[in-house]
């Protein structure tokens, strides 16, 4: 590599620190401008669970949130519990979290290659992400650590340790996780023989497996929840998804390999609700479409100018109503 191209990478690299901790800053101070406007809805609930954990015993935690927020993700509650009994207020930890989300996201997103303009455009719009600043609390902890593990996917400990950081923040994150290992199925022989990948992969499957068994009873209550709330199997639920597939299938350079990772979502969808996955459909396709000319192409752009406008109208109705739904 020559002097110039040394001085370009570099320059190219600090000019992505800079966005990723200006954009950070600017969703910290959003997130607290709006989310003292966030009083209704799920957040009733979890505003009750944040101010039961003050003081109590770590054996009264897991009973506040099931009484409050029906949860029983323990690393998310455990984690909340922890920063909460430190002295932080709740709009504090979540705009941190919010501001955590925004800089790993776009460090995953610049490691790609994406236009260095789109990425920021993204982060401060996009309609499903701030649902995931303000509504989705949860699952904005299962997604943080997720995007996290596939910041350190190269180190295979690290990688685990956050993958299960992450499902244990919210469980439907298990879809995403059978989409990345459905993707690794094209590297399935290297994967066989790295022995350090198989044992860590043979352990975190175990300790899924011990932590799911365990959290069977709450899991099948869920799956009830949503099961009852929805219509099985019928198709009208399942044209956002196709959509959002059919855009993918043009931008991919792998046609099989898109189809089954589409798969889990689009089963989840046909069974369940389709709100919350409709959510990881949309972020596959942005997989796919931002490495279509680094994201400068029609879907893309579409779907930014789409979703930013559903976000107007998001923020708006916080801001009248108290409630983003």
């Amino acid at each position: 590599m020559t002097h110039q191209n040394r001085y370009l990478n570099l320059t190219s690299a600090a000019k992505e620190s800079v966005a990723c901790f200006t954009v950070s800053i600017l969703i910290f101070a959003i997130s607290l401008y709006i989310s003292d406007a966030y009083i209704g809805g799920d957040q009733i609930g979890y505003k009750h669970a944040f101010e039961r954990l003050k003081g109590i015993g770590i054996d009264q935690v897991i009973f506040q949130f099931n009484k409050n927020v029906s949860s029983n993700e323990f690393f998310y509650i455990f984690l909340v519990y922890i920063c909460t009994n430190l002295g932080f207020e709740k709009q504090i930890i979540m705009s941190l979290a919010n501001a955590s989300l925004t800089f790993v996201m776009m460090r995953w997103l610049y490691s790609l290659g994406i236009n260095y303009w789109l990425i920021p455009i993204f982060v401060l719009t996009n309609y499903y992400l701030y649902v995931l600043y303000f509504s989705a609390e949860r699952l904005k902890f299962g997604i943080l650590f997720l995007v996290l593990a596939l910041l350190v996917k190269k180190k295979h400990l690290y990688f685990f340790i956050t993958l299960i950081c992450s499902i244990f923040s919210h469980f439907s994150v298990v879809i995403l996780f059978c989409c990345m290992f459905l993707h690794q199925l094209k590297n399935l022989k290297q994967l066989i023989l790295d022995r350090k990948a198989v044992l860590l992969v043979c352990g975190a499957a175990a300790l899924l497996s011990v932590i799911l068994a365990l959290n069977l009873e709450y899991l099948l209550w869920k799956f009830n929840q949503y099961f009852r709330d929805s219509e099985p199997f019928s198709l009208s639920k399942i044209i956002p998804i196709l959509i959002c597939f059919s855009a993918s299938y043009i931008y991919s350079k792998d046609k099989i390999m898109t189809v089954l990772i589409f798969f889990p979502v689009v089963t989840g969808i046909l069974i369940l609700d389709g709100s919350r996955l409709n959510m990881f459909g949309y972020f596959l396709f942005l997989y796919f479409g931002f490495q279509a000319n680094k994201g400068v192409n029609i879907g893309v752009i579409t779907s930014l100018i789409y979703f930013g406008y559903r976000t107007v109208s998001y923020v708006r109705q916080i801001t009248l109503t108290g409630s983003g739904f």
